[in-house]
């Protein structure tokens, strides 16, 4: 953050007293600078987000599992199948590239 000047965001989980994880975030303002380019003050707020993630997740979720059984989708099952193919591509060419060198 030294001489950045600019907006912020992060969204994080914060432990709430009754041990349940809650989503929170800061959008804040770097806005004041001291001499030295170093940051003198951070405006901002904190914001419950938790519903929306969740939400999301239900989303998530929902685009990615048959709604009447639960089972993973085939689009699930192609986007799987394209990590391990891109996992397995890279594991071959560094193989080849160990072997030409």
């Amino acid at each position: 953050m030294r001489g950045e000047a600019g907006v912020l965001l992060n969204e994080h989980r914060v432990l709430t007293a009754d041990t349940a994880y809650r989503w929170m975030s800061v959008p804040g303002d770097r806005g004041c600078g001291g001499a030295d380019g170093s940051v003198v003050r951070l405006v901002g707020a904190l914001t419950d987000i938790d519903a929306r993630r969740q939400r999301e997740e239900r989303l998530r979720h929902a685009a990615l599992h048959d709604t009447l059984t639960g089972l993973p989708n085939r689009m699930q099952f192609l986007e799987h199948l394209q990590q391990a193919f891109n996992q397995n591509l890279a594991g071959v060419l560094a193989q080849v590239r160990r072997a030409v060198l």
